[in-house]
């Protein structure tokens, strides 16, 4: 207990100090009799697992919780593990076990993985509501246990602990390793796994079998090697065969594929890197893109339909991936975050039966869980920062289809002709430049209505989306035009404006007014500016951000850091002296602004050349988060879990703009004079050529 009060109508109130369960309690000061409890949120990244042979019961970390099918009603029910003994003897610590495998009548609790591995894999008998602690494999300083003043006398030929890999079993049920007990190895493997219904456990090439089980239940390891195998993370399969996320230890081009265990090849599909850094250099998305995959969080086999035996995969677009034993892609849980069907979960409604299918599971949902109940019907465990169950429906309807597929040779080179022309469209498109014209007669009036407006400087687009952005200029002013279809409403939730760009939906123009600065530079200088514009309660706002003002005072300075990123800006300020508008209409949204060059730093001349972007934050109908960042130029904007990290400027990847006459328009190639030789990347270089010659 860390706090206690009463309250004015004689309810006391406990804060318990413990992390399992973090709680709050309410109890009757007169008898004592406990009122309510207050449980705190999960981890960073979600956890839970569903008991898929008793689903009344929900386990994270040590804490077991009831389930009431009936009502809907949960409650905690069990606490599964302490570190102690009986007699209340504090262990070594190791993380509890969480997920239940059964094997032959008894049921085993074992730890789980993140990001495919685990420094040591620790095995638990379920007895009685709690844990015995019975065997562990992996790297020896991965178990705390073998810390123990006794194992650490015995190390062979005096090798540290992180020198060494282990197998141990609890031989005298004691619950901690003895010297007789624990069998050291020099260490080859990088880390294992998560345990198979086996209760084996791969390790790249290596692998923990259970050669025997003791009397009590305890498992008996034994290793092998399978030198054909790759070093990556792997999980064994029914059929014998072997799961790999092959590349995820960067020694291969990255894909899925399945193995024998003598290293052949079953099947293989590409995809572009794991892990949350993966995102960063993504391709644009696609329905069939695999990108930053986590880890394996289910392992079933369908008990109806043609799915048959198959692996659920989760990753850091928030997309589950379903692949079946022999290769196929079949499905998806969730959305991909990137995909324009896609609807954040951070709803207000909460209710039974409330259906999640266009949902995203969003950035760094490092934990999750799907498995076929005892009722045969399927779940998953998911939520960012709870343990929330849902059921997945439609596996049992999954059909295998074949047949003969005929392509011609008219096939091919229509194929052919019709990718050189997108490839042609994307060489254009890699040079980023855009005009903007002067206003001259043009009477732009700042209401949210675009109709007055005939510029359209640059636009983007996908499946079912649309958002066009105009940019004009006179002797006082910069007028902006940002029009949004079918990328989420105009509204932000924020309290703080120097953070609207993680709490909601935004439009945002970032630039460079220096002229005479290198357009290759990365640093920040004096001049670069982020005006990020966006609607809250109703109202227009807008947030000017500059990372350097000579002579600024430190007072005005601000600094955002996560544990990875760390970004300052000598001054950040609202804007009150600009005109802003913005209307919503149905699945469309326009926002204007008029903005004073003085304020932004602006001397436009005709000719005169600046880098610059803009772009969109998309949020979904609520406006209280962010769940995709679209810019013009800038391609490597899929992080939207990073404070710090989306405040940053990135110059070297913004696009220029020209300051044109009234007459001027878009930049285009003006016949085979301009020869980008076919290029699917322009450089900075070929682009000012371009510019200057045109």
């Amino acid at each position: 207990m860390s706090d206690m009060d009463v309250d004015e109508n004689g309810q006391l109130w406990i804060v318990e100090w413990q992390y399992h369960p973090k709680r709050v309690t309410m109890w009757s000061a007169a008898d004592g009799i406990l009122r309510k409890e207050f449980l705190g949120n999960t981890a960073y990244g979600g956890g839970g697992v569903l008991d898929p042979y008793d689903r009344t019961r929900l386990y994270y970390g040590p804490l077991e919780f009831q389930l009431d099918w009936n009502t809907g009603a949960t409650r905690l029910a069990n606490l599964t593990w302490t570190g102690r003994d009986d007699a209340g003897k504090m262990f070594q610590p190791s993380a509890a076990g969480e997920i239940p495998i059964r094997v032959n009548g008894r049921t085993y609790m074992v730890t789980r993985t993140e990001f495919a591995r685990q420094q040591a894999g620790v095995v638990y008998l379920y007895e009685k509501g709690r844990l015995r602690r019975v065997a562990a494999v992996g790297l020896a300083n991965g178990f705390q246990a073998l810390r123990d003043p006794a194992v650490m006398a015995a190390l062979p030929d005096g090798k540290p602990l992180n020198e060494l890999q282990f197998m141990w079993s609890d031989r005298n049920g004691d619950g901690m390793p003895q010297p007789g007990e624990v069998k050291f190895a020099a260490r080859r493997i990088k880390a294992v796994c998560g345990f198979d219904r086996t209760l084996g456990v791969q390790a790249g090439r290596f692998r923990y079998e259970v050669k025997e089980f003791l009397a009590d239940g305890v498992p008996v390891y034994e290793e092998k090697e399978y030198p054909g195998l790759p070093d990556d993370p792997g999980w064994r399969l029914d059929n014998g065969n072997l799961f790999f996320f092959r590349g995820a230890n960067y020694g291969s081009p990255p894909c899925e594929a399945v193995y024998t265990p003598d290293g052949r090849e079953v099947w293989s599909y590409k995809t572009e890197g794991y892990g949350v850094h993966a995102l960063y250099s993504a391709s644009p998305w696609r329905r069939d893109q695999v990108v930053a995959e986590f880890d394996v969080v289910g392992h079933e086999t369908a008990a109806a339909g043609d799915l048959g035996e198959f692996l659920v995969t989760h990753s850091n677009v928030g997309i589950w991936n379903i692949w079946t034993a022999d290769g196929l892609l079949a499905g998806n849980i969730f959305r991909d975050m990137r995909d324009p069907k896609a609807r954040p979960w951070s709803m207000p409604e909460h209710e039974r039966g409330l259906r999640l299918e266009e949902c995203t599971a969003g950035q760094e949902h490092f934990q999750g869980y799907f498995c076929r109940a005892d009722d045969n019907r399927y779940y998953v465990v998911a939520g960012h920062n709870h343990a929330s169950v849902l059921e997945v429906s439609g596996i049992e309807n999954f059909k295998r289809i074949g047949g003969e597929l005929v392509v011609s040779e008219k096939d091919v080179r229509a194929t052919l002709d019709w990718e050189r022309e997108v490839r042609a469209g994307e060489t254009y498109e890699s040079a980023r430049v855009i005009d903007c014209l002067k206003r001259g007669s043009r009477s732009i009036v700042v209401d949210g209505d675009d109709g007055d407006w005939d510029v359209v400087s640059a636009s983007l687009s996908g499946d079912g989306w649309d958002v066009r952005f105009g940019m004009l200029y006179d002797d006082r002013n910069l007028y902006l035009c940002y029009s949004a279809k079918g990328r989420g409403p105009m509204k932000n939730s924020g309290g703080d404006w120097r953070t609207y760009y993680k709490t909601g939906a935004a439009v945002d123009l970032q630039m460079r007014t220096d002229p005479t600065a290198d357009p290759g530079k990365k640093e920040l200088i004096a001049g670069d500016f982020r005006l990020l514009m966006t609607a809250v309660e109703g109202r227009p706002r807008a947030v000017l951000y500059r990372p350097v003002v000579p002579g600024a005072s430190k007072d005005e300075a601000w600094n955002v850091h996560t544990m990875v990123y760390s970004v300052t800006f000598d001054r950040v300020e609202p804007v009150e002296d600009a005109q802003l508008a913005f209307r919503t209409e149905q699945d469309r949204y326009v926002y204007e602004a008029a903005l004073p060059l003085a304020r932004l730093g602006l001397k436009p001349e005709t000719g005169m050349r600046l880098k610059m972007d803009w772009g969109i934050l998309v949020s979904g109908p609520d406006g209280n988060e962010v769940f995709q960042r679209l810019y013009w130029a800038n391609k490597a904007t899929a992080i939207v879990s990073d404070v710090a990290a989306e405040a940053d400027l990135h110059p070297d990847l913004w696009g220029f703009i020209r300051f044109a006459d009234e007459t001027g328009g878009n930049w285009k190639p003006k016949g085979p004079e301009i020869e980008l030789g076919g290029k699917s990347k322009v450089d900075e270089k070929e682009i000012m050529d371009l510019l200057e010659g045109d």
